[in-house]
């Protein structure tokens, strides 16, 4: 089983990232200011993970938001609403992964997209009040 909160304190440390990636891409920081600056009604948790398609280069624009919503398409809407004026400015458009809040807590540590954001994930967004 996992838990948000540990999954989020994973992701939110990104020295363990600088020895494999080096910087981070700027627009990760740019998104995540935009995020929090607007604030996310569906999303409790946003991670960027550097892949979007297996055997590509790292382009960091693929976005896991771990949310509550009935619908997936609504949660990728609220975040486009978001990030618009920010693609358009920075140039790089993500691609939008959303999960249940349950489904993660169904998944192990050994499911390849926790795993892949245990090795690899960053932080970009985490809701400031818990449930």
């Amino acid at each position: 089983m996992v838990l948000l909160q540990e999954l989020n304190q994973v992701a939110s440390n990104r020295e363990r990232l600088v020895d494999q990636w080096g910087e981070l891409p700027k627009h990760i920081d740019f998104y995540s200011k935009a995020l929090y600056e607007r604030g996310l009604q569906k999303t409790s948790s946003l991670i960027v993970l550097p892949y979007s398609r297996p055997h590509s280069r790292p382009d960091w624009a693929k976005l896991v938001a771990i949310s509550h919503f009935r619908f997936q398409f609504s949660v990728i809407e609220e975040i486009a609403k978001i990030l618009a004026p920010a693609v358009v400015e920075m140039g790089v458009v993500p691609i939008v992964a959303p999960i249940k809040e349950k489904e993660l807590e169904l998944m192990t540590w050994g499911s390849p997209i926790i795993k892949a954001i245990n090795k690899h994930g960053a932080l970009m967004y985490k809701e400031r009040q818990s449930k």
